[in-house]
């Protein structure tokens, strides 16, 4: 018989993304700084915005935490095979509007997003 897994609730997988919106707003907002006033090419406002997308896309792949994830002590996990997610299925994740804009649907009395329903992860108290 299977143990039940500890399903993470709406309002730690909120909190979570909302710390990681913080990190990557601010690693954004302060490579503008860098950047300063300036009417000329701004190196560091690109480079800003690239990390922050990397990070958005790839921060449920390591060890199944992103930091805001981290702080809340949830993760996510391969349901199929009871591990922790891995950066492409962190990609796959993410990508719909980069993990802000998510389509939540009802499955089994929880709520889990398409991405994660597609690539077999749920997230879960660690």
């Amino acid at each position: 018989m299977r143990q039940a897994i500890p399903r993470a609730s709406f309002g730690q997988r909120l909190l979570a993304k909302i710390v990681d919106g913080v990190l990557v707003g601010g690693i954004a907002i302060g490579c503008q700084f860098l950047d300063g006033r300036d009417k000329g090419f701004h190196l560091f406002s690109v480079i800003g915005l690239l990390l922050a997308l990397t990070y958005m896309l790839l921060a449920d792949g390591f060890g199944g935490q992103s930091i805001g994830k981290r702080l809340v002590r949830i993760r996510v996990i391969n349901f199929r095979r009871s591990t922790p997610c891995t950066f492409s299925e962190s990609c796959v994740r993410n990508a719909g509007g980069f993990g802000l804009l998510r389509i939540f649907t009802m499955l089994e009395d929880e709520m889990r997003s398409d991405e994660d329903e597609y690539r077999g992860t749920i997230v879960v108290r660690k």
